[in-house]
């Protein structure tokens, strides 16, 4: 087979970039193709360049159009399209060679309505900076050979396949049956078109693999002049609920609308609202707040929706005002960190972690004990003192209360902010601020956690079980606040303003109570203050910086059972301060909000889980006295080499002095032997040589 292929390109004064661009399409190993290049009213000499290229290459067609945007120029280019297939490019982009080859070869062994398949961004004009970027979801498309369409994916159809105009291939006929039309609007005009081709098509096949390289960032592209318009994103939206509602088996589809709706404005409203101060943001917001108010969500449950993160900010959405969200949108961002001598070393690589979070933080923070650095920043690394210069941390020297210091001072400082607290011990993900604000927003009265243990209590015995006896590292449901879940402060905690009871700040108490536990401090003060806690993602693992393990608080507080300790002491405390078991009372209270079964067996379980952690706690220990004796034993063998080496460097110096030497006393016979004294000379030194 062979049949023909349409390529509809927009053109808006990309001249830098227009024939690199089609030179990429024009060199397919797919030959079989027309380009309907739509001129949308270049002001520069891309009108020019076009039709020079199609000079020499009939496969190429102008299309001329005053300026009216993308959207206008794709719905002008279908107009022209004669190929059982279209494919929507822009003009300043590179198809791999193969791109239409491999796409095509997979519509025709599936009869696919779309093929979508994956692509790269770059950035800069360089493609070394390439990006991958998904063309369709794999978290629900798992196996790449699968076919798929409303009938098998009723509930999240509009969602499946990338709305980016440029990652797929569709059949003509698809579009022209059904008229279906780009949204003839300055941006956002692509995602009503892809979202109801998913809708019509019968069969969707993907190609796992980057079959293109998307440019980010150029100023005359249609993505980067496309305006955060929302109220094109208003548009566009519900025009994909108008258009599937007219569908007849619009009733199969509806949760998959609902999904798109909510997935699609809570996207604007977490990316394109940064000034929610600005009237358009409080219209859309008001907008998108109505919309979730509205009949057509009457009834939507968590479990129909299938996505708690959605869920959640769609609650959170439709049930605050204006100025609630505004209130929550207001505050700041703050990380706030501790460390020693010991790990002061690897310090800076927590800054430059949280500088390339993809939400930026408003300040980072750390805090170093004075006593443990006398001379203050001289006895600081260069790398983070370098960072200081720049103004991307701040160093506060404060009393040392060891792993306290990382909130204990800043939320006295910043009690109005937003403080989230990490370790000088691990990576994290690039997205973590991102996830905890997303938390915090739905949940503003709530610890928002990356990883989060259960507090596990006995009803039966009105007791709470020993931290051993927990169930560590919860990640079932995500976004559900209950008062049974203790954050782990140091894996990433956003603590909103005034979380915790004003006992947390009583130095002397944490020093006789929990001086080496402030995660158990910490969450004892958000009982007491009636504060719950909501674990932010279920996918997050601790990632270790290199050579930090060494010595840690673990192995002080779970190994040598410390935690229970501590806990204990502060429990009695407690006790006695309020005349009850209070924090059993509050962990009773919300018990409900968090089913994890019988309790026997799940303390079973738990047991069974921390003899493994237990034994891997060993073998790591085991393997860090290890790796520190052969480490001992290498260094030890590199200085013996270096003074083999140096011997060596000594020997051959004394080898060249007697070489030069040897070389003047050579010299000095020669001249000799032009004497007639030698010749007596030699017989004197024969007669010593015999006495």
């Amino acid at each position: 087979m062979n049949d023909l292929i349409s390529i509809v390109v927009p053109v808006y004064n990309v001249e830098k970039y227009v024939e690199e661009s089609l030179k990429s399409l024009l060199n397919q190993t797919y030959k079989n193709i027309e380009v309907i290049c739509v001129d949308d009213g270049s002001s520069d000499s891309s009108l020019s360049i076009l039709k020079n290229i199609a000079d020499s290459d009939n496969r190429v067609k102008i299309v001329e159009q005053k300026n009216a945007g993308a959207g206008a120029a794709r719905n002008n280019g279908i107009n022209y399209a004669n190929g059982k297939y279209i494919y929507f490019f822009d003009s300043d982009d590179i198809a791999a060679k193969n791109l239409l080859e491999k796409a095509y070869n997979r519509a025709q062994e599936t009869d696919s309505d779309i093929v979508a398949f994956n692509g790269y961004t770059f950035t800069d004009d360089d493609i070394s900076t390439k990006k991958l970027k998904k063309g369709y979801n794999s978290n629900i498309i798992k196996d790449k050979n699968e076919i798929f369409s409303y009938k098998t994916h009723c509930d999240c159809i509009l969602s499946i396949v990338n709305v980016v105009p440029w990652n797929k291939l569709i059949k003509t006929e698809l579009i022209k049956k059904n008229n279906l039309k780009f949204e003839e609007i300055s941006s956002s005009n692509d995602i009503t078109f892809s979202a109801v081709c998913s809708a019509y098509a019968q069969k969707i096949a993907v190609v796992n693999e980057a079959l293109m390289y998307y440019r980010l960032g150029h100023s005359g592209t249609v993505s980067s002049t496309k305006q955060k318009n929302l109220g094109n994103v208003e548009r566009a939206v519900e025009s994909v609920v108008e258009q599937t509602q007219a569908l007849p088996y619009y009733n199969e589809i509806k949760t998959a609308v609902q999904r798109f709706v909510i997935d699609n404005y809570t996207f604007a409203f977490m990316n394109y609202t940064n000034d929610f101060t600005a009237d358009i943001a409080k219209g859309f917001y008001e907008h998108i707040r109505k919309r979730f108010q509205s009949e057509l969500f009457d009834g939507l449950t968590k479990e129909a929706l299938n996505n708690e993160k959605l869920f959640a900010l769609f609650e959170a959405v439709k049930n605050a005002s204006y100025e609630q969200m505004l209130e929550r949108r207001l505050k700041k961002i703050i990380v706030s960190f501790t460390t020693y001598p010991k790990r002061i070393s690897s310090a800076h690589k927590i800054v430059e972690n949280m500088l390339s979070q993809s939400l930026k933080a408003e300040k980072i923070l750390l805090y170093l004990a004075e006593e443990q650095f006398p001379n203050k920043e001289k006895d600081l690394p260069k790398e983070l003192t370098e960072l200081q210069g720049q103004g991307a941390v701040e160093i506060k020297w404060c009393d040392d209360l060891r792993s306290h210091k990382k909130y204990f001072y800043a939320m006295q400082e910043y009690p109005d902010n937003l403080i989230v607290t990490v370790d000088d011990d691990l990576v994290y993900p690039g997205d973590m601020l991102q996830s905890l604000y997303y938390s915090y927003l739905c949940f503003p009265n709530c610890v928002s956690a990356m990883r989060a243990h259960i507090t596990v209590i006995d009803k039966s015995k009105k007791d709470i079980l020993p931290y051993s006896k927990w169930f560590k590292e919860y990640r079932e449901h995500i976004l559900t606040p209950s008062s049974q879940l203790f954050a782990t402060s140091g894996a990433g905690t956003l603590y909103p303003p005034h979380s915790l009871n004003e006992l947390a700040f009583d130095k002397d108490k944490i020093k006789e109570l929990c001086p080496f536990a402030d995660d158990i401090w910490l969450n004892a003060n958000q009982l007491l203050n009636g504060t719950q806690t909501v674990c932010a993602v279920n996918n997050f693992y601790l990632n270790y910086i290199d050579e930090t393990q060494e010595e840690s608080l673990y192995e002080v507080n779970v190994a040598q059972n410390q935690n229970e300790i501590q806990y204990d002491r502060l429990r009695a405390y407690l006790k006695e301060q309020y005349s009850c078991d209070i924090l059993y009372e509050r962990l009773a209270d919300a018990s409900s909000q968090i089913s994890f079964g019988d309790i026997e067996s799940v303390c079973r379980y738990v047991e069974y889980l921390d003899s493994v952690n237990l034994e891997c706690s060993h073998k790591l220990k085991t393997a860090y006295t290890e790796k520190s004796e052969i480490n001992s034993k290498l260094q030890k063998t590199y200085k013996e080499k270096a003074e083999r080496g140096e011997k060596i460097k000594k020997l051959n110096s004394e080898i060249e002095r007697l070489k030069e030497i040897i070389k003047t006393k050579n010299e000095y016979i020669e001249k000799l032997k032009k004497y007639s004294f030698y010749p007596i000379y030699k017989r004197i030194k024969k007669l010593f040589k015999r006495k």
